[in-house]
């Protein structure tokens, strides 16, 4: 069900889910200071002054620190974001924190475990016959990191151990954590009406059958 490794140090995964690269530590970015973090692109053509409101499709630039500075996912290494505001699946704190937001507008966010990727009380739970456990004994209190079936990274919490099952919280690995999150609106435009149906962007809406 899951391929376990024993918890050593940070996550093996980035929070995409991605392989994480070699560790790089270094300060938050300053982004008042006009931060190297963020990607460039193409400005869109798209009126003035136009705010992030819901069903916005906006493109976003972002690093992701943890308390230590340690940067934890960035979009120079993962690529930039593009989502249907309201609707984007993103953690839970950002799209009210993006609302009001204009395109090339910089941002810093931090925000707590239950507006991130949660908190540790709240994780769910499952048990697990206990021969699936990589240590032949676990203990209350052992961590391993592992993958769900769709490659997803999670860490396990070992919270009970019986003769035959062990019961294990399931939690992303930044849960429990407080990070901060540096922002930057690369391109803003309004949705298709195909887009505000689907709820999802569509990079390249289909054509319009005419009739004959």
């Amino acid at each position: 069900m899951f391929g376990f490794t024993r918890a050593e140090g940070r996550p093996a995964m980035s929070v995409s889910g991605r392989p994480h690269p070699s560790p790089k530590t270094r300060p938050p970015v300053d982004v008042s200071k006009g931060g190297t973090a963020f990607v460039h692109a193409t400005r869109y053509n798209i009126g003035e002054r136009m705010k992030i409101a819901e069903g916005s499709v906006v493109t976003l630039a972002y690093d992701i620190n943890d308390a230590s500075g340690e940067i934890i996912e960035s979009s120079e290494i993962s690529g930039l974001v593009t989502f249907l505001q309201g609707r984007s699946g993103l953690i839970p704190g950002l799209d009210r924190r993006l609302v009001g937001m204009e395109q090339g507008q910089e941002a810093t966010f931090s925000l707590p475990p239950e507006e991130a990727f949660g908190r540790l009380q709240d994780a769910p739970r499952q048990t697990l016959p206990i021969t699936e456990v990589p240590s032949s004994s676990p203990k209350v209190g052992d961590e391993y990191e592992a993958a769900l079936p769709g490659g997803q990274a999670v860490r396990l919490r070992v919270l009970e151990v019986s003769r035959a099952n062990v019961t294990v919280a399931v939690m992303h690995p930044l849960a429990g954590q407080t990070i901060e999150m540096h922002v930057k609106i690369v391109a803003l435009r309004e949705a298709t009406a195909a887009e505000r149906q689907a709820g999802t962007v569509i990079s390249r809406p289909p054509p319009v059958r005419r009739a004959l």
